[in-house]
């Protein structure tokens, strides 16, 4: 009975350690992968989650993301809300008809 509770404990213990490695490899594996999607990979997938029925609250600093993925825009500055609207009307309102975008 003692001999096959050790070889069952060393089994559980050998099965744990290769799940270990197992997940850090798929967790290395996942990083490396992300590193390499590009963005308009990761818009879209939240662009057909969106057409599934999905409501997503994205957070940007980039009107054109929001304008494309979001049916509904808050505006907020200084934890005030500024505006709420719907992207074609806020961009009519509140954008230059000429915007200019720098990233350093």
């Amino acid at each position: 009975m003692t001999k096959r509770l050790v070889r069952l404990a060393d089994d559980l213990s050998s099965q744990a350690h290769r799940m270990r490695r197992r997940r850090r490899r798929i967790n290395r594996e996942y990083r490396e992968v992300m590193r390499f999607v590009p963005q308009c990979i990761l818009l879209c997938g939240l662009r057909q989650l969106q057409k599934d029925g999905l409501t997503i609250i994205l957070t940007t600093d980039y009107m054109n993301e929001a304008e494309w993925l979001c049916g509904r825009i808050i505006l907020m500055g200084h934890g005030r809300i500024l505006a709420d609207r719907r992207p074609e009307a806020l961009v009519r309102e509140r954008i230059e008809p000429h915007v200019l975008e720098g990233f350093c």
